[in-house]
């Protein structure tokens, strides 16, 4: 008893079943031995060792030892510990030992297989063995030892196989058609023990049921030694073998085109689709680029695929499997670094309201703009949604877009266009309404895009969104700067002034209704004061009538002008 030998000896020595050895250290003669009035305190913590000291003959018998405290007063359990001990005698066997339970006693062993499996494709075979039904003490699997038998024609062996839950075995798999494994565990595993896993290749043609055969050599509980192999119950693997799917054949038909690619950008703004559709997608088919996740840059290469231009990918030759991607060889695009691009959100004013224009720069990227994914959110409690517009850039006219949470101040809209776009390119506009008249300031959307990705090369870009915290129509706009337009609207001719209340690099540009750039007026750093810039429609070509946007940025901060040309 260590130190509380001392602390039992304070409190009388008081107890019964035991007989003193010396001066830490009691016997046990009676089964219902007590040792009592132990003054501890909570938190106290003595360690008890315990040792036991068999027959001299012994039997072959398993003994417990139950060491429990108990409130003195109460006699209420507080906690314990239990020691087992076994004695081996060669020979003898008592009732229990052997031959198992009956019954919901006898442990399910299972071989887990999918319910199919394309053709070509790898699968993995799991053998467990469910001890959840086998009454204690009996209830941890010790050790096993089976053979897998399977048809080496129909199913292929890819020589990966292992032993599991921490059992230590071997694996023999040297005779096709046949996996012999074992494994045991001095302590056991309970409830639901996997115990082996192999992988194979289905070979057969699609069509082919396809059954595997467990034979158990030894089944037996840890500790206890029961053999549960007399009522052991084997549940075979069954299963077919489907045909090959299509890199990008999102809908089934054979056939990868536009259709694969609208489905692509239905599901990525998370729009319904049919649940074949979403479940080839979730198998990987429509994860063209191999980088895990589908969004519009598979659609982007599936459009750019389908008009018969060439793609780096295998679509249509490659055959997709679970838990695989077929175009894997490709991850190494994304390790390299992607250009950045910047993409405005520049509210316009327009009415009692706002419009929302998304344009991507792509003018410093050296690559057209062939797909996006943009999610944009604002206050609800201030904005109410009004409306999208698509893209005024050609190709972008129209996207795919969810409106389920525009009511919670969410919108998902994406787009793929297989020849791209260059320049600063519109992509699309939405429009919001204050909910009260009279709303002081402008809409402050939060973007964030899942997906850009250049045409052609298939590049992924990076955006930057550039922070538009600017009030658009406020004449006093960022850092003091004024922004004014007069005339407007106007004939030919409008004075564009800006004044600045410090130096300030700035750039002026115009841009005509597809986010186009027509003029630059002012490019560098400018002194304090006002500055007047000049520009006539007529200056590089007659302009046709309508509106135009003067764009005035300074770093990362934009301020805007409508300006309306008449003739």
């Amino acid at each position: 008893m260590g130190d509380l030998f001392g602390l039992w000896k304070e409190g009388g020595s008081a107890g019964a079943g035991f007989l003193p050895v010396n001066d830490s250290t009691l016997q046990l003669i009676k089964p219902d031995a007590s040792v009592d009035n132990l003054p501890l305190k909570v938190g106290d913590l003595y360690g008890v060792r315990v040792r036991f000291v068999p027959d001299a003959t012994p039997i072959n018998a398993a003994y417990t030892l139950n060491l429990t405290q108990v409130d003195a007063k109460s006699l209420e359990p507080i906690g314990g510990n239990q020691f087992w001990f076994r004695t081996l005698a060669k020979g003898i066997v008592l009732p229990g030992d052997g031959g198992g339970g009956v019954g919901d006693n006898s442990p399910p062993v299972f071989v887990d297989c999918p319910e199919s499996v394309p053709q070509y494709c790898e699968f993995p075979v799991t053998v467990r063995v469910d001890m959840a039904n086998v009454p204690t003490p009996d209830n941890f699997l010790g050790n096993f030892t089976a053979v897998l038998e399977y048809d080496p024609a129909v199913m292929e062996y890819t020589g990966t196989s292992e032993i599991l839950s921490g059992y230590t075995g071997l694996i023999n798999a040297t005779t096709p058609g046949r996996i012999v494994f074992n494994g045991a565990d001095a302590d056991g595993r309970e409830g639901n023990v996997p115990v082996f896993t192999a992988r194979f290749r289905a070979l057969a043609p699609a069509g082919t049921e396809v059954e595997t055969d467990l034979s158990l050599r030894a089944l037996a509980a840890a500790t206890t030694f029961r053999d549960l192999l007399p009522t052991a119950t084997v549940h075979a693997c069954r299963f077919t073998i489907d045909d090959n799917q299509l890199l990008g054949d999102v809908n089934g038909d054979g056939r990868i085109n536009s259709t694969d690619a609208a489905l692509i950008l239905a599901y990525s703004v998370g729009n319904p689709i049919p649940a074949s559709a979403r479940s080839r997608i979730d198998a990987g088919i429509g994860n063209v680029d191999g980088n895990g996740v589908t969004n519009p840059r598979d659609a982007l290469i599936i459009l750019t695929y389908d008009v018969g231009l060439p793609v780096d990918y295998p679509l249509g030759t490659a055959t997709v499997c679970p838990g695989t991607d077929a175009a894997a060889q490709h991850d190494a695009d994304g390790e390299e670094q992607s250009p950045t691009v910047p993409v405005e959100v520049v509210p316009e004013r327009e009415g009692e309201g706002y419009l929302l224009p998304v344009r991507v720069d792509m003018r410093g990227s050296g690559e057209r703009l062939g797909s996006y994914l943009v999610e944009m959110t604002w206050d609800p409690a201030r904005w109410t949604f009004a409306g999208i517009e698509g893209g005024s850039t050609p190709g972008f006219g129209e996207s795919t877009a969810n409106l389920e949470a525009v009511g919670k101040g969410m919108i998902r809209f994406a787009h793929a266009y297989a020849a791209g776009g260059a320049d600063r390119v519109h992509v699309g506009s939405i429009r919001l309404l204050p909910v009260l008249p009279g709303e002081a300031g402008e809409p402050e959307p939060e973007v964030s895009l899942g997906d850009l990705t250049a045409a052609g090369t298939f590049q992924p870009l990076e955006g930057e969104v550039v922070r538009l915290s600017t009030a658009v129509g406020d004449p006093y706009g960022v850092k003091g700067v004024t922004f004014e337009a007069f005339p407007n609207p106007f004939g030919a001719r409008t004075s564009i002034v800006v004044g600045l209340t410090e130096p300030t690099a700035l750039q002026l540009t115009v841009l005509d209704p597809r986010g186009r750039q027509v003029a630059e007026l002012a490019r560098g750093t400018y002194p304090a004061g006002e500055h007047r810039f000049d520009w006539t429609s007529d200056g590089t070509g007659r302009l046709p009538a309508g509106v135009y946007i003067a764009r005035l940025q300074l770093g990362k901060q934009l301020l805007t002008r409508r300006l309306i040309l008449l003739r």
